[in-house]
């Protein structure tokens, strides 16, 4: 059971951060260089927050 979980928990940061990467690389190609550093600190924000959530519903 826990080596399951771990794969979970390890798909759902994957993606999250692959969701991030993609926010930040997207802003890197259209140019706004202010623009884009706020929208990386909020999805930063945003993956810390998800993260923190999934870790906790998984741990008993």
């Amino acid at each position: 059971m826990k080596q399951q979980n771990n794969m979970v928990t390890g798909l759902a940061l994957g993606a999250l951060l692959g969701a991030a990467a993609g926010v930040v690389g997207h802003e890197l190609m259209t140019g706004n260089k202010k623009k884009m550093r706020k929208k990386a600190a909020k999805a930063m924000k945003t993956v810390n927050g998800m993260v923190s959530d999934l870790s906790s519903m998984i741990r008993p």
